[in-house]
Formats: structure tokens, sequence, C-alpha cells
């Protein structure tokens, strides 16, 4: 059985929900499976440094799989240091979906952002999301769009969620100082299933009441 972190308030936070696979990082590209993603960039500013650049996966992903997304370096103060999913053509529609989960591993703390483009206008870039503490372990991560603590960070222009408008899913800093940690099998979320036709393979499935996951899903 593999462990289920409920980043929020939401209990049961993965009841009756499907998968939709974003990456599992298995073909070691920077291109994610899902359609509505287009890239894997990775970002950080002047001061810090950040490795690999440009983006690469890594050997040893969640669960015995062969490939994650492995990030580490040090941010400077006032840095920022990150991993994103761009969305296709700029911006995509979520909000026939439930949240994001993923399996992460490291130290310290990680911030997930679901980033927007009306955000981004407003030049704000107070992502709402969830920082969550890693483990050393893989750890299953849940983070649901309707939990009152996925939420903007609180140091920009206060501006509502607006899931039709999706930027990018983001993996970032929450302190400064060194950082290093893996994330594998990032999955979108919803309430039944909506059939759709990748160019690449692609997994889907409910997630089971026991173990908290898909049974169609690897990792």
């Amino acid at each position: 059985m593999r462990a289920i972190d409920c980043a929020g308030k939401q209990s049961p936070c993965a009841a009756a929900l499907s998968e939709e696979l974003v990456d599992d990082f298995e073909d070691g590209d920077a291109r994610p499976v899902h359609p509505r993603f287009e890239a894997w960039p990775v970002y950080a500013d002047a001061a810090s440094t950040i490795s690999p650049a440009p983006f690469a996966t890594a050997a040893h992903g969640a669960n015995g799989s062969g490939r994650a997304i492995h990030v580490s370096g040090t941010v400077a103060d006032k840095g920022y240091l990150s991993v994103a999913a761009m969305a296709a053509g700029g911006s995509t529609d979520l909000s026939a979906y439930a949240g994001i989960a993923f399996s992460a591993r490291g130290v310290g703390l990680v911030r997930d952002n679901v980033g927007t483009t009306d955000i981004d206008v407003a030049g704000n870039y107070d992502d709402c999301g969830r920082s969550i503490f890693l483990t050393p372990t893989w750890r299953r991560y849940v983070i649901r769009f309707d939990d009152p603590d996925f939420a903007q960070g609180n140091w920009g222009i206060r501006t509502a969620f607006a899931p039709s408008k999706v930027g990018r899913l983001v993996f970032a800093n929450v302190q400064y100082g060194p950082l290093d940690f893996w994330v594998d099998d990032v999955v979108l979320l919803e309430p039944a299933a909506k059939p759709w036709l990748p160019s690449r393979s692609w997994k889907k499935g409910p997630l089971g009441a026991a173990s908290g996951v898909s049974s169609a899903h690897r990792g």
C-alpha cells in the first residue's frame, strides 16, 4: 500500500476520482504525455543554481520505475527555482478536473502551484497551490482545487483561482538555500472518465479505495 497525503483539508481527498496521466517520465524527454501540456522547462533566477539545466529526467523513479524528475540546486535570497509542465498553446481549461496528484520525495518544503494566465496578465504570479513537506522516501500527494488550503501564497494581488485559464503546473522552492527534490507520475484528477486520444501512450483508472491510487497507474 502506498502512502497518500491529502495536502489540505478535503477528506477523503481522492474518493471516486480517475486519473489522466500528465507524465511518468519513462520516455526520458521534456514533453509531457498529456496533450494539454507541451514542455517541462526548468527555471532559476541569475543568482540561484539549478541542475539539470536544461531539463532532463533521472534514473530511479517512484516505486521501482525507471525515470523521474530530479531537481537540485541552491536558491539565492529572494530567488526562485522551479520545474513546470507548460500548457499547450499558452493555456488550457481544467475546469472539469478536481485537482492533481503526484509522487514526490526529498528534503524540506516544495510548493506545487497551478498557475493561471489571468494572474500572469496582472503581473502577479502569486499562483494558487499548496506547500508540502517532503520525506526521503516516495509518497503520493493529492491536491484538490476545491480544498480550502489550495490558495495563493499571500504575497501578491488577491485573485480567485480560474481553472479555465491554467498555464502551468509548477513545482517550486518555498525556502532559500539548498534544495533537492524528486517528482514522478503527475496526473490530473477527474470525477468521471472523459476519453481523449493523445498521440502517445497514457494510462487512466479509478483511484482504489484501499491504496488511494489507480489500479492502472504504474509507480
